[in-house]
């Protein structure tokens, strides 16, 4: 596979190292805990201030976070060179076959993301005898291809699913479409070249709100179901509206003082 970079005016320019067994108290290369998760991202400096004030504060405490920087300023989403930063998650999901141990599970995130339980041990106990497990874009629909979100996935490191992404990777860069990016190009190697792929949906604990209606506005109603886990901050667009999607649902968590959410910042 290639760099990843369609775009060379755009450069990884820093990252975290992902966590393995050697610092988390085992021998190297050893089978790594149950409920421990690296969780890797790519971020611009435009949602950097997604990563830091919702994203790593909310992150429970068994996973790591790998956050891969990227010097690229603002695009308007499926806009300008928004489909070339895009294509760098592909270049992350390298670094994560790279970095992680044949079968592991990882996650490959969004940073637009508030947690609001631990994931790990869950994730783990539904990822047997699959490849990849999508969050769903649109819960009110049923689960079909068109409705894959790659905001928050969690990939087991095989060949199945290694070769999934360079498929998609390939795609996305021989259409070269602003409007198309690593969602679009899933949805397409889905649909057409799957292979032996392994793969399925993650419940709506795992959440994005959805919408029939177009894209979400402040002042909008929001319905997070019971039990959340994440919610990921879709369907709207701009970093002022994915903060105030945030704050809202954070707000109507906090009012509702539902015993059954579970903030991860409060969970051992």
């Amino acid at each position: 596979m290639s760099s990843g970079i369609i775009n060379p005016e755009y450069r990884i320019i820093a990252h975290s190292s992902p966590c393995h067994e050697s610092h988390i108290g085992c021998g190297h290369r050893r089978a790594r805990l149950a409920s421990f998760m690296n969780i890797y991202c790519l971020v611009t400096p435009s949602h950097d201030v997604l990563l830091r004030d919702w994203f790593l504060r909310t992150l429970p405490a068994a996973c790591h976070a790998v956050p891969y920087f990227l010097d690229a300023p603002p695009e308007v989403f499926a806009e300008g060179n928004w489909h070339h930063i895009v294509a760098h998650k592909f270049e992350v999901l390298e670094q994560a076959f790279a970095c992680e141990p044949e079968h592991a599970v990882f996650i490959l995130s969004d940073v637009d993301l508030r947690f609001y339980g631990p994931f790990a041990t869950d994730i783990q106990r539904r990822m047997q005898g699959m490849d990849i497990l999508f969050q769903h874009n649109r819960p009110s629909l049923p689960q079909t291809h068109e409705h894959v979100c790659t905001g928050f996935v969690a990939v087991r490191n095989t060949p199945a699913s290694r070769t999934f992404f360079r498929r998609a990777h390939a795609w996305l860069q021989q259409c070269n479409r602003p409007d198309m990016g690593d969602q679009n190009a899933c949805i397409h190697i889905l649909e057409h070249q799957p292979g032996a792929l392994r793969f399925g949906y993650l419940p709506t604990t795992y959440w994005s709100p959805g919408s029939e209606r177009g894209r979400w506005q402040p002042g909008l109603p929001l319905h997070p179901p019971p039990h959340l886990i994440l919610h990921h901050a879709n369907h709207t667009v701009g970093i002022a509206h994915k903060i105030a999607q945030l704050t809202a649902v954070e707000k109507l968590l906090h009012d509702a003082s539902a015993p059954s959410v579970l903030l991860a910042d409060q969970a051992a």
